[in-house]
């Protein structure tokens, strides 16, 4: 027998008996495995799949201010006091990392046949409140002397509205002079050779960065655990297009460390949609790849195609 839900006056959707019985017994982890092997075995459906997804946020969003007030703050209050006294950093950090996804979710949607569109009125006037407000954040902490928590942020949207990388000179200073001092470094105990090239056998994988899911970090605590793998040996970083700001942090990184030419970066250049093929589209999106690392040639490109029935490759 399928078991009941109680979704605060949400609609749900009308799904066979037997199916439902499975749903509703799943753990959450089984069913978060089971929707990313669907959405891989059958990538048409993302587009609904996401659609879905948004207007169960937003009836949700709705009946939860519809019950807060009902109640009385108390809850609330304490619970804004625990964050202030001892998990305000950690909370901002998380929507800092909240806000790189929500970038990378407008670039994707800006991705059509022949490459990527750009922004309409509507969305750019979204976009550019968006950055005002971190902007103006940024400057009202730099008055005070206060940390900012939003560079991630604030550099992702700067880059979707193509202008100059932010100036937060203030958080990389003192860690600019540690990664500056570093010696060359050791040679990885296990190393194969790539097109010439002798690399660690591990590569550092970026793919944590493509969601807060897996956890978020200010932009200087990244970059500060690059330098320890790097002093270990690990000098080989993989990352994609979509992987967050996983190539704007490296390269952030990288443009820092007196060695860059010890540094091996592999990236990917990732289809995930119906695409008409030209040169012009290949080009400019392996320009964007090396404007976000900070360099004029890439390791390894990697190319991901996702459609294996389409050669239009």
């Amino acid at each position: 027998m399928a078991i009941p839900q109680h979704g605060n006056g949400i609609k749900t959707a009308h799904v066979n008996m037997m199916t439902d019985t499975i749903i509703a017994n799943l753990p959450a982890d089984g069913l978060r495995v089971v929707m990313r092997s669907l959405l891989v075995l059958f990538p048409e459906i993302t587009r609904d799949f996401e659609l879905e997804t948004r207007k169960y946020v937003e009836l949700r969003a709705m009946s939860l201010i519809k019950e807060q007030d009902r109640k009385i703050c108390l809850p609330g209050l304490i619970k804004m006091q625990q964050i202030a006294r001892s998990e305000m950093r950690s909370f901002l950090t998380s929507v800092d990392g909240d806000i790189v996804q929500a970038m990378t979710a407008v670039q994707k949607s800006l991705l059509v046949d022949t490459g990527a569109r750009v922004m309409n009125n509507t969305e750019q006037s979204l976009v550019e409140a968006l950055y005002q407000s971190l902007a103006s954040c940024h400057a009202t902490l730099k008055a005070t002397n206060q940390e900012y928590p939003f560079s991630r942020s604030l550099v992702s949207t700067a880059g979707i509205l193509g202008l100059p990388r932010p100036a937060i000179a203030d958080e990389y200073q003192s860690l600019a002079r540690q990664i500056s001092m570093i010696p060359l470094p050791p040679v990885a105990r296990e190393t194969f050779l790539l097109n010439g090239r002798r690399v660690p056998r591990i590569f550092s994988g970026l793919w944590q960065m493509s969601s807060p899911a897996w956890g978020a970090a200010s932009s200087s605590k990244v970059i500060e655990q690059f330098s320890r793998h790097v002093q270990q040996g690990f000098t080989a970083f993989d990352m994609a297009d979509h992987y967050g700001d996983a190539e704007l942090v490296f390269g952030r990184f990288a443009s820092m460390y007196p060695h860059r030419d010890a540094i091996f970066t592999a990236t990917k250049y990732c289809v995930f949609q119906k695409m008409t093929v030209s040169r012009e589209a290949v080009q400019a999106n392996i320009a964007e790849r090396c404007r976000r690392l900070q360099t004029d040639k890439i390791d390894l490109l990697q190319f991901h195609w996702q459609f294996v029935g389409d050669y239009a490759w």
